[in-house]
């Protein structure tokens, strides 16, 4: 049976192949080798995300790993130790049963059952990107000073990696968010000249085809506009700014199933 550190040098091979559109991949390669240098199951990875000005989970395993995943932490808070790590750049032993833990932590140990924790920044030339959390149910550290020495070598080896990969993947979430605005915007510009150009039209709506979960077509309404307030306020959607039912579905639904084209 291979050592630990064999292993762990296999991991480092494999993670090295990688190119910047890999980030998932890389993140579970980091995760499996922290689980197997630790001997812990109950792994956390929050990277920096500039899109949402948070430190983001991009990782979670173990009990309730989805639920983990949608908490952020505040990039520089009193509050949370990972705020904390992220910006001292010094790894360090957390306990949260003892009380004296940050206010965030301890909502959080309590709602998944998390005892103690150690916690190692990810870095990349000197500048902090992530923090990794090694997380227990028992209040007693478990890991020994030297498979923290491994832990922190190992991490400490995907720095430049992650570090690229993360703001590749942040890059193209940004520009999509920028695409959709900009669609969003030409919708508008579309209705609102649309109610004001023609006689009698009281509403005017841009409608998108969407893929439900079931597989089912529908369309949902991607912009709309109108004089009538009513009619605004139901179907409320302009360039001036969202309603809280931009994404509402149009009252009817389209579907090849029932609705076939007609021949040409």
């Amino acid at each position: 049976m291979e050592s630990t550190n064999t292993q762990l040098d296999r991991l480092i091979e494999r993670i090295g192949g990688f190119g910047k559109e890999n980030l998932e991949e890389m993140l579970h390669g980091l995760a499996e080798g922290v689980r197997l240098a630790a001997g812990r199951e109950r792994v956390r990875i929050y990277l920096e995300d500039l899109t949402r000005g948070a430190l983001s989970c991009a990782y979670a395993s173990g009990p309730k790993a989805a639920e983990i995943a949608e908490v952020t932490f505040p990039i520089v808070s009193p509050d949370a130790m990972v705020s904390a790590i992220f910006i001292s750049r010094f790894p360090a032993e957390q306990t949260l049963a003892d009380g004296e833990s940050p206010a965030l932590d301890r909502v959080f140990a309590d709602r998944f059952g998390i005892a103690s924790s150690y916690l190692i920044p990810l870095t990349n030339q000197g500048k902090s990107l992530g923090v990794v959390c090694i997380d227990s149910e028992d209040a007693e550290p478990t890991i020994d000073s030297d498979s923290r020495g491994i832990l922190r070598e190992f991490v400490g080896s995907f720095g430049e990696k992650l570090d690229h990969a993360r703001k590749y993947h942040q890059q193209l979430l940004l520009a999509r968010r920028v695409e959709e605005y900009k669609k969003r915007e030409a919708a508008g510009f579309m209705v609102e000249s649309a109610v004001r150009l023609i006689d009698r039209l009281s509403l005017a709506s841009v409608l998108v085809p969407v893929t439900g979960p079931d597989g089912r077509e529908t369309l949902k309404i991607l912009a709309s506009h109108s004089e009538d307030p009513l009619l605004k306020a139901q179907f409320g959607t302009s360039r001036s700014g969202p309603s809280p039912r931009r994404w509402r579905s149009a009252p009817f639904t389209w579907s090849p199933a029932t609705n076939p084209r007609p021949a040409r």
